[in-house]
């Protein structure tokens, strides 16, 4: 017999990415979205990574190439503001399912040393990010 309303636990709020891979990894037949940064913690818990069907009908992997690919589009229109949905570019290669990582700071810091401090740990940080992204098993040690 066939369920239209199978007995699959609801998450109501979302919950940290970890819990989501260990609760998908408890729950037989789940799908979730995390991104590529837990691929290593996918994984460990016997998980899988779907490809996704992009605007010109082909199914690609998230990898650094495909988002890349998907990025390189769509970065140039967008917008002061920065409001730009990254769905969806229209390149065979592209993973279509991006997004903007931000970080919000104070643009006077307390000091040329804090402020100096805060910029090499967001270089780092998006170096970080970037590195996981390219499937590397380690990010290079924080510099501060």
């Amino acid at each position: 017999m066939i369920s239209t309303s199978p007995p699959y636990p609801v998450q109501k709020t979302p919950p940290a990415t970890t819990v989501m891979v260990d609760t998908a990894a408890a729950t037989p037949n789940s799908v979730a979205y995390v991104g590529i940064s837990f691929r290593d913690a996918i994984a460990k818990a016997g998980l899988g990574t779907s490809p996704l069907k992009n605007q010109n009908g082909k199914f690609v992997l998230p990898t650094a190439e495909t988002i890349d690919a998907d990025a390189s589009v769509l970065d140039p229109r967008t917008p002061p503001d920065q409001r730009l949905s990254l769905v969806f570019a229209t390149t065979d290669d592209s993973y279509p399912l991006i997004n903007y990582e931000y970080a919000v700071v104070s643009i006077r810091q307390a000091n040329p040393e804090t402020a100096a401090a805060l910029r090499q740990f967001l270089q780092w940080a998006t170096k970080c990010s970037y590195h996981a992204a390219g499937n590397h098993d380690t990010c290079p040690s924080v510099p501060i």
